[in-house]
């Protein structure tokens, strides 16, 4: 598969006096034509530091960095006349209609009129915003001015779109929906996405591959079958009666842990299924199974497993 963005040592460094922040730390990261990537960590990680070099937007300390093919430290023009950004928080003219704010931005991008409000009328019916094309925007719900700014980068027909944290205060009716809107974008018209976010949720329903990022640094990089896979199985048992000695026995089985013990019932982590090794101590011991079952590692699990934390 084709790299549409790839960096190699990626760094930023803010001066502020004497102080050095160290916001992107020689970064590698890399995103194949039609993936939806996602760029996960808490604030602060650098994503969003990340999105900015890659668009040209803030120069990089040093290493490299590339949008098909073009040099972001040289090219950065041409990256975004075939790229765009929703930022978290899209900034409109409040008292123009959506149809006036993105013939202004139409403008900008020197795309020629009658190809601007061709172009300007598909994408507000692709987000949804044809009816309220001629509202003025201050009349806008939080969704709907994000969908706006979607469409406002749809008019450049681009390859490749940087979300950074599209959803953050939306609802879960506007979350949805823009979720909806990026699975079709990628779908239909193949484009490149790289979405930024802290909130869990919004890459699991989305993303193809998630890329953890912490201390400007990217930690862990798979799908996320992969990467549910590569954490430890958690197995609940329950038996009728729960010996001594069946515990015992479980906890010499080969990469387990009893983790609790619990009236007849214990849990464990185990670096694989071993629910066959279990069943045949337990049925060597005589008891009857009540409960055998594998507790699937979450998304959060793997993000708190990585970035230091744990979960209860």
């Amino acid at each position: 598969m084709e790299d549409v963005i790839r960096t190699k040592d990626l760094t930023k460094i803010y001066s502020l006096g004497r102080r050095r922040i160290l916001a992107v730390d020689k970064l590698n990261l890399k995103v194949g034509r039609g993936e939806i990537f996602g760029l996960l960590g808490p604030n602060g990680a650098g994503k969003t530091t990340t999105i900015h070099m890659l668009l040209g937007l803030t120069p990089p300390t040093s290493g490299e960095g590339y949008v098909l093919d073009f040099d972001i430290k040289r090219r950065s023009r041409e990256i975004r006349k075939i790229a765009g950004l929703v930022p978290e928080r899209a900034g409109f003219y409040w008292d123009l209609t959506a149809m006036q704010n993105l013939k202004y931005f139409a403008s900008l991008s020197d795309i020629p009129r009658d190809v601007a409000l061709d172009r300007i009328n598909w994408a507000l019916d692709f987000v949804g915003l044809s009816k309220w094309k001629n509202v003025p925007v201050k009349g806008f719900s939080r969704g709907m001015v994000q969908r706006l700014a979607l469409a406002q980068v749809l008019i450049k027909q681009p390859k490749v779109i940087f979300l950074d944290e599209p959803t953050a205060g939306l609802d879960p009716r506007g979350s949805m929906m823009y979720r909806r809107l990026v699975k079709r974008l990628n779908k239909e018209y193949n484009v490149t996405i790289l979405l930024s976010s802290h909130l869990l949720p919004e890459v699991r329903k989305v993303c193809h591959k998630v890329g953890f990022m912490r201390n400007g640094r990217i930690v862990r990089v798979g799908k996320i079958d992969e990467l549910l896979r590569n954490v430890k199985f958690k197995i609940v048992v329950e038996l009728d009666k729960l010996d001594k000695e069946i515990v015992e026995e479980v906890e010499d089985i080969s990469g387990v842990e009893v983790v609790k013990v619990k009236g007849n019932r214990f849990y464990l982590t185990a670096d694989n299924d071993v629910r066959l090794e279990i069943s045949k101590i337990v049925f060597k011991h005589g008891r009857l199974i009540k409960t055998l079952r594998v507790l699937r590692p979450t998304l959060e699990e793997i993000f708190f497993s990585i970035m230091g934390g744990g979960v209860e």
